[in-house]
């Protein structure tokens, strides 16, 4: 664990990889979306970055943005899903565009986010216009 690239706190980077494995394991068939409310609600003092390396529940962006107020400063979203071995399905991997439009609300709102990493996510031009619909104002 690199302490120095969460400002070198353990705390922030406990809070940082607790609140991105909630996330990325979150399953809304099987999990509480009030219970990653409070985590997000009980984080947001501490996050400062979220790095999702996946979320296959393409859960609404606008809930985490809602919960965080002023945070976080750098997101990085890869909409894929890790070890999927023989459950291969295409749907499963990039943005899709309602994804795109939840993110462009954020945007509008968000005043504390100075990075912002989409790569790998499969983006075509009308999910990027969409994105950017969320930047002008």
């Amino acid at each position: 664990l690199e302490v120095s690239a969460h400002a070198a706190s353990w705390k922030q980077l406990y809070f940082e990889r607790n609140l991105e494995d909630a996330l990325e394991q979150y399953d809304p068939a099987v999990n509480s979306l009030d219970d990653l409310r409070r985590l997000m609600t009980y984080s947001r003092r501490f996050v400062q970055t979220i790095s999702l390396r996946q979320l296959p529940s393409h859960l609404d962006l606008t809930t985490m943005f809602d919960c965080m107020i002023n945070s976080p400063s750098s997101l990085t979203v890869h909409y894929t899903l890790k070890n999927v071995g023989m459950e291969y399905d295409r749907s499963l991997f990039g943005m899709k565009l309602a994804d795109c439009r939840a993110l462009a609300k954020c945007l509008e709102k968000t005043e504390t986010l100075t990075h912002l990493d989409l790569s790998n996510n499969g983006l075509d031009d009308d999910k990027v216009r969409m994105l950017a619909s969320g930047l002008v104002e």
